[in-house]
């Protein structure tokens, strides 16, 4: 389902103006953080975001597709078996031939395993028309790490609001650019690109606006789901995402995560960070999903599952402050 929110200028101005006037905001602390260096998983291989696990996973996906023909499943399941064969020697068109079958199966979820795809919160938040941001992962990420960054307040604010906005774009392929196997590292760095020339242009308003998307693909890699084929199990993967919004401010209150790390990666360049933050988490997916699984009504209160989650919160915090410190200067 594709849909769309038209906020006026004037309404996102007069929400800025009364949230800066409201709001107690922490003084900026940039000289108070520890820069670290980012980890990297050099044992898992994993090209463009695609590793030989989720070239399987699409493979089986595709051979009970109800979308395709099977000739068209035929052609398809062989050509990712060649290319499984061969990787990571494969080439852009295999790449894309990949992606594509990705988004089709992606799609086709969207279609029949969601629940409600207009409900669902993805990694948490508020989108721009509510106006709020504060107790949502992502408007508090966008917001921390620009807080934190050296911005102002005002600015800071306007990247809050915009943190989920990437999540109003739904529909169709759309839907798969926030894994890391069909592009939202690439589109973190083109985000934050665009954030940079908007704001060289003095156009602050839409530089962190743009940065807060950036923010956003940077952080969606620190979803166990984002980080695999993203069709492992839709229904476990929508109700952790709804696990973490619900806990965000309560419970676990996982919002202590962020607000207490004292330390940010230092980004040189977004796309890779990016991938790197996916290599990290992906070795949680199967260890989360397990837990979903086998303790269908106790795994939120299962203690390894909360140490994850507690590590994934942790990790986005580091590398979205390093992204905006990269687009701030």
């Amino acid at each position: 389902m594709k849909w769309k929110k038209i906020i006026s200028t004037k309404l996102v101005l007069l929400v800025l103006l009364l949230a800066a006037v409201v709001m107690t905001v922490p003084v900026s602390a940039t000289n108070e953080l520890i820069a670290i260096p980012e980890p990297i998983n050099s044992n898992e291989v994993h090209l463009g975001g695609i590793t030989v696990g989720i070239i399987d996973d699409i493979i089986e996906r595709t051979n009970s597709s109800a979308l395709l023909t099977p000739s068209e499943i035929d052609e398809r399941v062989s050509a990712l078996t060649q290319i499984k064969a061969v990787f990571p020697d494969v080439t852009e068109n295999d790449v894309s031939l990949i992606r594509l079958a990705m988004s089709d199966i992606l799609a086709e979820i969207d279609q029949s395993e969601a629940p409600d795809p207009g409900i669902t919160p993805y990694w948490g938040g508020y989108d721009p028309g509510h106006g709020i941001i504060e107790g949502g992962p992502h408007n508090e990420f966008a917001r921390d790490a620009c807080l934190y960054a050296g911005a102002s307040a005002e600015n800071a604010i306007i990247a809050g609001i915009y943190g989920k906005e990437p999540d109003t774009w739904w529909g169709g392929a759309d839907c798969a650019t926030h894994y890391s196997g069909t592009g939202a590292p690439g589109l973190a760095k083109t985000y934050a690109n665009d954030a940079k020339n908007y704001l060289d242009q003095s156009n602050t308003f839409e530089g962190f606006r743009r940065l807060a998307h950036s923010i956003h693909m940077m952080s969606d890699m620190s979803q166990p789901y984002h980080t695999g084929s993203g069709i492992q199990n839709y229904i476990r993967h929508t109700r952790y995402e709804e696990y973490l919004n619900s806990n965000w401010s309560l419970n676990a209150n996982y919002s202590n995560i962020m607000h207490n790390e004292p330390y940010y990666y230092a980004v040189t360049d977004v796309e890779i960070s990016a991938y790197n933050l996916a290599d990290y988490i992906y070795p949680y997916l199967s260890t989360v999903d397990y837990i979903m699984g086998t303790n269908e009504n106790t795994w939120s209160s299962n203690t390894e599952l909360i140490s994850i989650t507690s590590d994934c919160v942790r990790e986005a915090t580091r590398y979205c402050r390093g992204t905006a410190i990269y687009v701030l200067g």
